[in-house]
């Protein structure tokens, strides 16, 4: 009894608080994305994989081809860097002095997950790039994406300018890709 006490007046845990300043990024960066409908980019949001605890935050489907993208909403200076030497690098992705490298693995095997269910639907390659988007982050004034191991890191003007460049999908296409992708990633909530 104690003990529910103690826990009842406690503060939140710190992995709480992350969480939710996490799912405020995501819901965020989400809202930006319903605004490129009209653009004719289709979006789906907090999609399960199958047979996994994890989720993906946000899948796009432009005329280029799918993106994946992860948002996360950490504070500092979000940079790339080679740990490595001269004949053989070593690239990390820095937030804030931390490596969050893993992230961008994360997103990999999420964009793995996207091209093994797309592959069910042609048999013509269908292009999906990954994403990590970093909200309220600082990137610095001149700033361009970054790229680390063939995913985009970004804040999300810049992946949302990204999702606009112009490429071979139709309209019809995409909708028909959108549709797939629906009912291989169904709901997460």
């Amino acid at each position: 009894m104690l003990g529910r006490l103690k826990l009842a007046l406690a503060a939140e845990p710190e992995a709480g608080r992350s969480w939710a300043r996490g799912a405020v990024g995501e819901q965020k960066f989400g809202a930006a994305l319903d605004t490129m409908v009209d653009q004719g980019v289709l979006i789906l949001h907090d999609r399960r994989l199958p047979r996994s605890k994890a989720n993906l935050d946000h899948l796009a489907v432009s005329s280029m081809g799918v993106w994946v993208i992860d948002a996360k909403r950490y504070r500092g200076r979000v940079t790339k860097v080679d740990n490595g030497g001269w004949l053989r690098p070593d690239i990390r992705l820095m937030v804030a002095g931390r490596d969050r490298t893993p992230l961008v693995r994360g997103v990999q095997r999420q964009v793995e997950h996207v091209r093994a269910a797309l592959a069910e639907l042609t048999g013509e390659p269908i292009t999906v790039r990954g994403a990590l988007c970093f909200v309220d982050s600082d990137f610095g004034y001149f700033a361009r994406p970054l790229l680390v191991d063939d995913i985009v890191i970004s804040w999300g003007k810049g992946l949302r300018k990204r999702l606009l460049e112009p490429g071979p999908l139709s309209m019809a296409q995409r909708a028909v890709i959108h549709r797939h992708l629906a009912t291989s990633f169904p709901p997460a909530a």
